[in-house]
């Protein structure tokens, strides 16, 4: 899984600044991949664009497979690590209290909401850590 590469090709639906939204084109692989049912006809993928690509141009992203490791510990593992993080301290801090349990909670849900809310901050500034656009293979003219 490090050193596979995915290769999706996608029409380029919007562009703004340096960042794309690439529709990703479905498959005849889509219908034998075992996770069809939780998939989204409709993918949209934020990329930056370095080459310069258009609306309605055919373009292929790469995405490197350590790269998608990375971003499914940023999106699930840590998060979950901060809720139960979360709900352990406040369970620790708060157990004085009556309603101790659904402080503990509402702890872990915002301090995994502040992490999510950083996430969303960093990717707005700083796109290279988005998908590149490898290249274009039909220009929209």
């Amino acid at each position: 899984m490090l050193y596979e590469v995915i290769t999706e090709e996608g029409i380029v639906a919007s562009v703004k600044d340096e960042i794309t939204e690439v529709q990703i084109i479905s498959h005849s692989e889509c219908c034998s991949c075992s996770a069809k049912a939780v998939c989204s006809p409709n993918k949209i993928v934020h990329t930056s664009n370095k080459i310069n690509a258009k609306v309605g141009d055919i373009v292929q992203i790469k995405i490197s497979g350590d790269s998608l490791l990375k971003t499914s510990m940023i999106l699930y593992g840590l998060p979950l690590f901060f809720l139960i993080s979360g709900i352990l301290i406040g369970t620790y801090l708060f157990r004085n209290y009556s309603s101790y349990e659904l402080i503990s909670v509402v702890l872990g849900f915002v301090i995994t909401l502040l992490y999510y809310l950083a996430i969303f901050n960093h990717n707005k500034k700083h796109p290279n850590t988005l998908p590149n656009i490898e290249f274009i293979i039909i220009k929209n003219n």
